[in-house]
């Protein structure tokens, strides 16, 4: 029997054949069969999807569960052929501590807002304790990666204050945005 999964990313069903999920069962005993509904959240809000660097043809979806060191992501390996028909199927799944591989084709900006200390938060990932703290300028700090020295996340103390002084609110940072592939 074939599970399926709708992925908003590939705008598409993703199976799960019966011959997949018996070996994530075998080989990745800590994801299932405990962790299937993760496997379905996965597809259908990950934090962040990769295309593997030596098939272009494998996506890599990624969703964190738990914050800090007792964080774990769940990541989910869809290949998506087109011949001899358009067939996207989980070729595997696992957790891990951390993901690194990969060229990121998409990561989700959010925006929170705390109205009770007048922060703003800008965050690609959730922030966690290896992460190192910047200030950027009075009152904005960015939080690094470890590893890249990326900028995850960015907090902006006295937010409305800096916003309504002068109608408008820069960063000290330079971006590189692009449209979401996710509608």
């Amino acid at each position: 029997m074939t599970t399926q999964f709708f992925c908003p990313y590939l705008d598409s069903e993703v199976e799960l054949t019966e011959e997949r999920e018996q070996h994530i069962a075998e080989t990745h005993p800590d994801l299932l069969p405990t962790y299937q509904e993760r496997i379905a959240e996965t597809l259908a809000d990950p934090d962040e999807v990769r295309c593997d660097l030596r098939f272009g043809n494998t996506f890599l979806f990624s969703r964190q569960y738990g914050k800090g060191r007792k964080g774990r992501y769940v990541v989910v390996a869809v290949v998506s052929d087109t011949v001899p028909r358009e067939r996207n199927w989980i070729v595997t799944a696992y957790l891990t501590k951390t993901v690194t591989q990969g060229e990121i084709m998409a990561q989700k900006l959010t925006f929170k807002y705390d109205a009770v200390g007048d922060i703003l938060y800008i965050n690609k990932c959730s922030p966690y304790a290896e992460q190192e703290s910047q200030e950027l300028d009075y009152g904005i700090v960015a939080r690094l990666n470890p590893e890249t020295e990326e900028i995850e996340n960015i907090e902006v103390m006295f937010f409305s204050k800096r916003f309504l002084e002068s109608n408008v609110f820069e960063l000290p940072i330079v971006a590189d945005l692009h449209l979401s592939l996710q509608a």
